[in-house]
């Protein structure tokens, strides 16, 4: 939808190595053999269902095929750089942005148009309802859906993951001490400071972190999946996973200890508990499955939709639905660290007790 200038040449270059342009993916090839994007996931998945649904928050019809999310899907066609968040009387559901909780957050600026998508489409809310629906159980498994980053990024201001009673969660990751850093866009598409014009691939530069956080890699290589996993940003001294190491990358704490001892949590409570053994596969739906041979691991013969996991009780499915929280946001370190921390911390505390996290320090 770019006029056909040269004024946006880069800028086109720049979207069509992300993400969003890419017209082969599974985001945008899913419904092929159906004939269009059905209402409930145009908003996310084309360019037609995400205008209709900004406009007042509902999507009317469904989609046609082919479509990606180029240009005319944030930008209006007036040239300039306008965004429909700039035409907040016009498109309604921009500002506020409302959250699967039905919770509201705004972060002041374009990056509400990331916030609508990538938000998940389930929260503790769901979880919830579906224990109250049915208070003995047992249930299904609850999937938050990909990359709900805006979710972790507001933490107990939107509920994205599933808090416990009594317990208190961090809000809004960078709202205060980093306000040139504390946005979808100011993260993944720069400054004026920083580069003159907005960055199109949608991928953050070590350039933008530096000032605060000498430890990563300049200049940035975007082909380094680990470039960013230096950055502690909480602070020294304290040893979250216990592995001896406590000034080491968040990503660490979280990623090679917390994680495989949040998954060995849920397994022993399935088969101790439950009585029928479960592994996880974060490739195949519906992820959690039956484990028939109990080898921990989900076999090709295992990865079924009829051979998924329908036995959870109460505390197993608020468990597995904040693992699937943690991995749907594999950079949650960064959108929110201390909150991915407090939900692995209490999830292994209600499934395993006390025990389960002895030695461990919740923030």
């Amino acid at each position: 939808n770019a006029p056909a200038s040269p004024d946006y040449i880069g800028e086109i270059s720049e979207w069509s190595e992300s993400a969003h342009a890419d017209f082969t993916g599974e985001p945008f090839r899913h419904w092929d053999s159906a004939g269009s994007v059905p209402t409930s996931c145009a908003k996310c998945h084309s360019k037609t269902g995400f205008n209709d649904f900004a406009r007042d928050g509902v999507v009317d019809s469904a989609a046609p095929l082919g479509t990606v999310l180029s240009c005319g899907t944030c930008h209006t066609e007036e040239g300039g750089g306008i965004t429909l968040w700039d035409k907040r009387a016009t498109y309604t559901a921009l500002s506020p942005v409302v959250f699967p909780s039905g919770l509201t957050a705004d972060v002041g600026d374009a990056g509400n148009l990331c916030m609508a998508c990538h938000q998940g489409r389930a929260a503790k809310s769901t979880v919830d309802a579906a224990i109250a629906a049915n208070p003995a159980g047992p249930y299904s498994f609850i999937n938050i859906h990909y990359f709900a980053a805006a979710a972790t990024l507001f933490g107990t201001e939107v509920k994205g993951g599933y808090e416990y009673a009594g317990k208190s969660y961090e809000g809004r990751f960078h709202a205060t001490f980093t306000p040139s850093r504390d946005s979808c866009i100011e993260c993944h598409m720069g400054t004026a400071p920083d580069i003159g014009e907005a960055n199109h691939t949608f991928l953050p530069k070590t350039e933008y972190c530096v000032k605060c956080h000498p430890s990563v890699p300049v200049p940035d290589d975007p082909s380094d999946p680990a470039r960013f996993r230096s950055i502690r940003f909480l602070s020294a001294g304290i040893d979250y996973d216990n592995d001896g190491n406590a000034t080491e990358g968040l990503y660490y704490e979280i990623w090679d200890t917390l994680v495989p001892s949040f998954l060995a949590q849920i397994r022993s409570y399935a088969s101790g508990t439950i009585g029928t053994p479960i592994a996880y596969d974060p490739n195949a739906y519906p992820y959690f499955f039956k484990d028939t041979n109990g080898n921990g691991i989900v076999d090709p013969s295992e990865a079924t939709s009829a051979n998924g996991y329908n036995l959870f009780d109460a505390k197993l499915l608020k468990a597995a639905y904040n693992y699937q929280v943690v991995q749907k946001d594999p950079c949650g370190y960064i959108h929110n660290g201390k909150y991915i921390l407090q939900l692995i911390y209490d999830s292994m505390q209600d499934l395993g007790g006390d025990a389960a996290v002895a030695g461990l320090t919740r923030p």
